[in-house]
């Protein structure tokens, strides 16, 4: 009989920790920032005014390191044709490639994020005023509870304006 009254407790005691264990909830994750995004609206106020639809485009957060590329226009981009003699493009050569490169916008850096606020620095960009050394201003960061979905709010470089960019996640 003692052996089954042992048994007994050890079972009880063993179910009784189980149910603990398992009544717990579980402590909610936010959705995380990393990952691969592609914009779809950038909202501007103030000096630049207005809602763009954005073109092509990928942003990826991981590990600390983001990286940004995107086409600022929503027009399908026009193949070049080759430079007729190499080392000596003519002005409509040069102006060919420059209407080309002039919609695309490219960074790569660091960034934190602490609480809603995002802070990116750079470390290359096509823009050379971007790799200063200067920290673009804190950008607030409001990720739905769902996770698909990132908007990126904070002022332009310049200071001039706001901007409102949603994003949504990539498989």
């Amino acid at each position: 009989m003692r052996p089954f009254l042992i048994a007994a407790a050890v079972v009880g005691f063993v179910a009784s920790a189980a149910s603990l264990g398992f009544g717990q909830a579980k402590p909610t994750v936010a959705p995380s920032i990393e990952g691969a995004w592609k914009s779809t609206t950038v909202v501007t106020t103030g000096a630049t005014a207005g809602t763009v639809t954005r073109g092509p485009s990928v942003s990826i957060y991981a590990h600390g390191y983001y990286s940004d590329v995107f086409i600022a226009d929503t027009t399908p981009r026009k193949p070049v044709p080759g430079v007729k003699v190499a080392g000596q493009m003519t002005d409509a050569e040069k102006l060919a490639r420059y209407e080309e490169w002039a919609p695309l916008t490219a960074q790569s850096g660091t960034y934190q994020l602490k609480g809603n606020t995002l802070i990116r620095r750079v470390i290359v960009a096509k823009v050379g005023a971007n790799m200063t050394g200067v920290d673009q201003p804190p950008i607030q960061v409001t990720l739905a509870d769902n996770g698909k979905t990132l908007v990126l709010s904070g002022k332009t470089v310049d200071g001039k304006s706001d901007f409102r960019r949603t994003f949504t996640r990539l498989p």
